[in-house]
């Protein structure tokens, strides 16, 4: 039953932009304990902007409208058979199942798709559904339990019904947003649309195949200033801080700002001002924008905004050479592959790189000295102080070799002779 499972812990994911909109970072934020108010940081990653909305596309149109289906034929049992002590509570553990498994997707699931609200429905009427209740042996009142068996039955099945049609309507509007990627950001389809502008493929696309498309609810961002370069990663946050407070912001403003006459202009202003600048003198900052993901609604909204960005960027997307699936370009425009973690344990980039070195005869002959070298030094480094030098000299003299090589002043032969020395 539903009631011996744990109630399920909850995430944020914190979305965090730089200004210039070139790299984002996802921090992912788990709840320390079941009902716990404090969150830890338990990933972080920086990408190019709008790749992170690529893989949650790519994964959700994927993986996403099995488990929606699955849903409808496990809820269409549970309609169809009220009644059933036995096997309802069975299907309703399904669902309950189910909905985790959308939350294993994509981290964006698992912090937008909460799930403690519908575990204490389904408890509620699993305690109320037992016939006759072994909690209530001693205060017994059929028709009391048939009651709240009706009542808590009936939260439920509003409770998964309204679950399951969100995540229906999802199955469509972000496969809208996978087409409106390709047709609007892959310069490599379509040529009939290669004289427009990323901006105007969206016109197009919008006024003829998709007139939602970006019309999300207000988007509500932040200002975001946070310590270049540090990461969060172990760090616990509060869920007010990540959630946001309940307080209107005028209340907010009122009761927790500084008062900046008695700070500016006050005797001791000198020293308190330097106590502010000393916090972040030295320290390098920047200006950001901060999207804290805690509904479903907010899915929509970040894949909104990153699309937009993308457009105004004019960034154009790409199929990686390794995987197929699309990336955002992260230093060059002509790169080839992405920087996905492969079943293997290395990225697509790394692969590249890879491949570069067995195509070129050259720096596969570099290597393989290097690697003959290097371990020589090992070996002899002890009983040798010079052999680190020794080294390094070598490794100017062998890349002098390599320039001469890539210019066609020496031959593969006499590059490979010469660089074993």
């Amino acid at each position: 039953m539903i009631s011996r499972k744990s109630k399920p812990v909850d995430y944020y994911v914190r979305l965090v932009y730089s200004n210039s909109f070139t790299r984002e970072s996802m921090e992912i934020y788990r709840q320390k304990a079941r009902d716990a108010e404090e969150f830890v940081c338990i990933e972080q990653d920086q990408l190019p902007a709008g790749q992170h909305m690529i893989e949650f596309l790519s994964a959700t149109n994927r993986t996403l409208p099995g488990i929606v289906a699955e849903m409808k034929r496990s809820f269409g049992f549970v309609l169809d058979n009220t009644f059933d002590h036995h096997l309802v509570p069975v299907y309703i553990e399904k669902l309950f199942d189910l909905c985790l498994e959308v939350r294993k997707i994509h981290p964006w699931w698992a912090a937008s798709l909460p799930l403690g609200q519908l575990w204490k429905n389904i408890n509620d009427y699993s305690f109320y559904s037992i016939h006759p209740s072994p909690y209530l042996i001693e205060t017994y009142d059929e028709v009391d339990r048939l009651l709240n068996e009706e009542t808590c039955w009936r939260t439920v099945v509003d409770s998964l019904q309204s679950v399951i049609s969100r995540l229906d309507a999802y199955i469509h509007c972000l496969k809208s947003f996978e087409d409106a990627l390709t047709f609007c950001l892959d310069k490599s389809t379509l040529e009939p649309l290669s004289g427009l502008s990323t901006l105007q493929r969206a016109f197009v696309f919008q006024s003829f195949f998709d007139d939602l498309l970006l019309n999300s609810s207000n988007v509500k961002l932040t200002l975001h200033l946070q310590e270049t370069g540090s990461s969060p990663l172990g760090t616990t946050v509060t869920r007010t801080h990540l959630h946001g407070s309940d307080e209107s912001y005028l209340q907010a403003t009122e009761n927790k700002n500084m008062d900046f006459n008695s700070i500016f202009y006050g005797s001791q202003a000198i020293g308190e001002i330097r106590d502010l600048v000393s916090m972040v003198e030295g320290k390098k900052v920047e200006m950001g924008v901060s999207i804290i993901l805690q509904s479903p609604d907010d899915i929509y909204m970040v894949c909104s905004y990153s699309f937009f960005r993308l457009l105004c960027s004019n960034v154009r997307i790409k199929r990686c050479r390794n995987c197929g699936e699309y990336f955002v370009p992260l230093n060059r425009s002509d790169e080839q592959y992405c920087c996905r973690m492969q079943k293997n344990g290395k990225r697509c980039r790394d692969l590249d790189y890879s491949d570069k070195i067995d195509t070129d005869k050259l720096l596969s002959i570099y290597r393989t000295a290097y690697k003959t070298h290097n371990a020589r030094k090992q070996r002899t480094k002890k009983n040798n102080i010079n052999a680190e030098e020794k080294f390094k000299s070598w490794i100017v003299f062998a890349k002098q070799l390599l320039e001469h090589a890539k210019a066609g002043e020496l031959s593969i032969e006499e590059y490979s002779e010469l660089i074993r020395k």
